[in-house]
Order: structure tokens, then sequence, then C-alpha cells
């Protein structure tokens, strides 16, 4: 049996073994290092002790999902392709809005909330009546700006929760 065509395949499949290691583990830290953010967009509600709920906030949350720590200089609503400028700050008791700009390290996270009602209102004085898709953004400081699901909000509904 000819020896040097066992070797010669043997050191081609390890080679090919190799590279698909190296490519693996290429892709693994491209991932790791990349700037990750989440952004989402939930409700919250004030409740009080004899039972009775307050009105709905809106919380635009941003999160680290990455290992590497990332600056956050704006947190907003984008309603087609606009920033929606709705809010008070620290408007929701107890909890103040993250003071921007931030640095958040690997799982920290930013927030800012606005209550249903400024959102309403910010909607129909920019002349939106109608349905509409809301979404959340987060910018970095690179300008890179990270978005989360939509919500489809009507103004004129949001306007009247209390």
């Amino acid at each position: 049996m000819d020896w040097t065509l066992v070797k010669d395949v043997t050191l081609f499949a390890l080679a090919i073994w190799g590279a698909g290691l190296s490519t693996m583990n290429w892709w693994q830290s491209r991932l790791r290092e990349k700037r990750r953010i989440q952004v989402s967009l939930q409700t919250m509600m004030l409740t009080y002790t004899n039972g009775t709920l307050g009105a709905p906030y809106a919380q635009i949350q941003a999160v680290n999902a990455g290992h590497r720590d990332v600056t956050i200089t704006s947190i907003a609503l984008e309603v087609e392709g606009q920033r929606l400028v709705a809010m008070s700050s620290d408007s929701f008791p107890a909890k103040p809005d993250t003071r921007l700009p931030v640095i958040l390290k690997d799982g920290a996270s930013a927030h800012l909330l606005m209550s249903y009602a400024d959102i309403g209102q910010a909607l129909i004085y920019s002349g939106r009546r109608a349905k509409v898709d809301v979404i959340p953004i987060a910018e970095d400081s690179l300008g890179v700006t990270h978005r989360g699901k939509p919500w489809h909000v009507d103004p004129v509904e949001f306007t009247t929760i209390k």
C-alpha cells in the first residue's frame, strides 16, 4: 500500500478541519465584539395600595446585549422616519429617566418613560390622527440607530386613556 497517499489525504482532512475551526472561532469573536443593543417598548402602570391603577406609561428600554461597552446618546420614539418629541422628563414617580449620554456595560440598560397621553398629544400635534407605527430607537455614540419592534398606535385613543 502506498503510504504517501494516505498521509496526503490525512493531512488534507486535518487542514480542512483546522480551517473550519479557525473560521468558527473568527465568527464567534466577530459577533462578541459587535455592538448589540436591544431596544424594547413596554407598558408600565402605577399601582396604588388601595388597588387602583394609575395612568399607563410607555417605557423605552435599551439593553447592551454584547460584551463591548456602548455609549447611548439618545432614546426616543420614531414615527415614519421622524423622531417624536413627546415627553417631559422624569414623569413617572419613583423611577427617574436615565441621564444621557450613558455608558452601558455588558447587560446594563437605560430607559425613558412617557405617558400614553403625552405620546398621543405629540402624534396629534404632528398631524397624525390615524393609526401609525411607533418604533422605539436608541442611538449610540457612533451615530448608529438601534430599533425595536413597532407598536401600532391610535393617537386619539392614547389621549383618552387615563
